[in-house]
């Protein structure tokens, strides 16, 4: 995990940082400027708060520890995949060119947004469903529903696959984590600025997790 990490590292540096239209939202709401934040991004707070908190805590540049976050949570998140696909693939070395798409290289250029972060939790959750830790995944999906709306497709079909599998408990379970994530977003947005279209919070997020799995 780690050479595949720091390949990736310096191919990135190589390439050039990444600094994206949406950095300036992010680092608005890591510094704690939430009433600055329009929609989506006042409800993507789960990964620019553990930034700030973080920058608060040790005085660091919140620039620095957001890089910092990003080459932790790359490194996280090759081991994890590479536990999970090593039991598919037996020779370590198949697995490397495995990590070498495009995505890996975008997502971690944009230090500030919270793609890489979202990855790790999306690998936590499918190694969770994979050692039949549900409880673990059930609370991982709450944790990506405050890092990105575009969770709603994957908790639609956590809902459908549970129910086909006739695990009724599991799947009202989803359903349950599901509502409180959404209001737990929309709340938060409520902080911030109205959206673009101005739609209420709920109505917007309902939107919004449409439009992106559509």
């Amino acid at each position: 995990a780690g050479f595949v990490t720091a390949l990736i590292i310096l191919l990135s540096i190589a390439i050039g940082w990444a600094y994206t239209g949406d950095a300036g939202w992010y680092m608005a709401a890591a510094e704690g400027r939430l009433h600055e934040l329009i929609q989506p991004y006042s409800g993507r707070l789960l990964h620019p708060f553990l930034v700030g908190a973080s920058s608060s805590i040790f005085s660091l540049d919140i620039t620095l520890v957001f890089l910092g976050f990003a080459i932790a949570l790359l490194f996280l998140f090759v081991a994890i995949n590479g536990i999970m696909l090593k039991s598919i693939i037996k020779n370590p070395l198949f697995l490397i060119p495995l990590f070498f798409s495009p995505f890996f290289f975008e997502a971690f250029r944009a230090i500030f947004n919270p793609d890489v972060f979202y990855a790790l939790l999306t690998a936590l959750f499918f190694l969770a469903l994979f050692r039949q830790r549900e409880n673990i995944a059930l609370f991982l999906l709450f944790l990506l529903f405050l890092t990105r709306e575009s969770t709603m497709l994957l908790g639609a079909l956590f809902v459908v696959t549970a129910w086909f599998r006739s695990k009724r408990l599991l799947a009202s379970a989803v359903v349950l984590v599901i509502a409180i994530s959404v209001f737990t977003v929309s709340t938060a947005s409520s902080v911030g600025q109205s959206n673009i279209h101005g739609l209420g919070n709920m109505a917007y997020l309902m939107a919004k997790s449409f439009y992106n799995t559509t």
